[in-house]
């Protein structure tokens, strides 16, 4: 019961949250959520009375405006303008200045900011399908439209649960270690809370590796093409699972991967509006920065010897580095432990996360996801930490406390030194 109320109460808390800046509460209440979630996990309550429990948790956010970023503008913006029959990709906000007029237009070109009414949109087309229906669906309400995408990443983390507790089943692991995931508190603050659709992307690689684990090669192709058509990061591992495959398993598998990755993208994409995308995405390399580890030391050697930020060489270096080892990850020679595709995964995640130059707490999401996985628990110890980053928006301007950064990551690291010094072997069974 302890658990059920600490949950309840900092859910409901969050939810009533009207600024971000208010970093004491939002610290606080995530504190006690993650309390509950220990607590929770700690009792022996029956699969289903958790899944109740965890959508019923969701539902305190049901009818809460999203503070801890304001991303959702930008969506129901995406998505207005594909209700009006325009590109997404097609046009900066600012340049449409004028032109347009329909209920939303102020309230949402004001509300997401300066920094997103610059540049072009960076989401990939199966997030665009969301924004799509939620603003067709909504009307000219902002909370319904909220309401519409609220309910689809509801639908969404329960689908994600249910795929991942076939794939422990598969394993012979506890299924009740899917709630490690679905019970998580910084999916419900990002997923429902904040509107960030990283919960639908693990519904589409929980199925995705279910139907790899059949040998279904079409329908994970498929699968595995939506994720990365809903978030670019799947891409990062996807490799890996060519791996332990025979050449026409492989064949057939980025077969079916590349015909509907076409399907998902051609209908949005031209030369152009492709150009837009990368232009965007690239931003997140040379441009951003925000609660990073190896990049801000990185970036001081930088000051040290040439006297100014090296993040633009950093940001056209760090996409190949990424590429290689991929590669190296790829072809490094296969352990006989079963967990071995999902270990490596993880280290490519946290290996990309170490060294970008942004973070953002949502994109721990898939490292939670795969740490059910593995042995590893660092994953979850971060998805707590990373809430220390908020501390940033305490003031109008963006600052991070470096000393507060070094609160984040010093545990998170001190635990993968243990996991990865002491590690217990994964007793799954074989996939191949």
């Amino acid at each position: 019961m302890l658990g059920l109320f600490l949950s309840a109460g900092a859910y409901f808390s969050l939810a009533q949250l009207s600024d971000r800046s208010d970093f004491v509460s939002l610290m606080g209440y995530s504190t006690l959520a993650f309390l509950g979630y220990y607590c929770l996990l700690r009792q022996s309550l029956p699969f289903i009375v958790l899944v109740v429990l965890g959508m019923g948790f969701r539902f305190f956010f049901w009818n809460s405006t999203p503070i801890l970023s304001q991303d959702f503008y930008r969506f129901l913006w995406d998505g207005q303008l594909q209700v009006l029959g325009m590109n997404p990709y097609a046009n900066r906000p600012n340049a449409l200045i004028g032109e347009l007029n329909f209920p939303l237009f102020q309230l949402l070109f004001e509300g997401m900011g300066g920094l997103s009414q610059q540049h072009y949109s960076n989401y990939p087309p199966a997030s665009q399908w969301l924004f799509w229906a939620s603003a067709l669906w909504g009307g000219s309400s902002l909370m319904s439209q909220l309401a519409v995408l609220r309910s689809f990443l509801m639908l969404g983390d329960l689908v994600a649960l249910l795929g991942l507790r076939k794939i422990l089943r598969h394993y012979r692991q506890p299924q009740s270690l899917a709630f490690l995931y679905f019970l998580n508190p910084l999916l419900l603050l990002e997923g429902v809370g904040s509107l960030h659709g990283e919960g639908i992307m693990m519904a589409a690689v929980a199925w995705g590796i279910w139907f790899y684990l059949q040998k279904n090669w079409t329908v994970s192709g498929g699968l595995f093409a939506l994720a990365v058509a809903l978030k670019l990061l799947p891409l990062l591992w996807l490799p890996l699972l060519l791996r332990p495959l025979l050449w026409k398993q492989r064949a057939l598998l980025v077969g079916y991967g590349i015909f509907f990755s076409l399907l998902f993208w051609l209908p949005y994409i031209t030369i152009e509006e492709m150009n837009h995308f990368l232009d965007s995405v690239g931003l997140w390399f040379s441009a951003f920065e925000f609660n990073a580890s190896l990049y801000y030391l990185i970036r001081e050697v930088g000051y040290l010897y040439k006297g100014y930020n090296i993040i633009y060489t950093v940001g056209k270096i760090t996409p190949w580095f990424l590429v290689g080892m991929v590669i190296l990850f790829t072809l490094w020679p296969k352990r006989n432990a079963s967990d071995h595709l999902w270990r490596r995964a993880m280290g490519l995640l946290a290996i990309y996360l170490a060294i970008a130059t942004t973070v953002h707490p949502w994109y721990l999401i898939q490292l939670v996801f795969l740490s059910v996985l593995t042995p590893y628990r660092y994953a979850l110890v971060w998805s707590f930490t990373v809430l220390l980053s908020y501390v940033a928006y305490r003031t109008e301007s963006v600052v991070e406390p470096p000393w507060l950064v070094w609160v984040e990551y010093l545990p998170v690291c001190a635990l993968l030194f243990a996991e990865t010094l002491f590690k217990k072997r994964f007793t799954a069974s074989s996939i191949d």
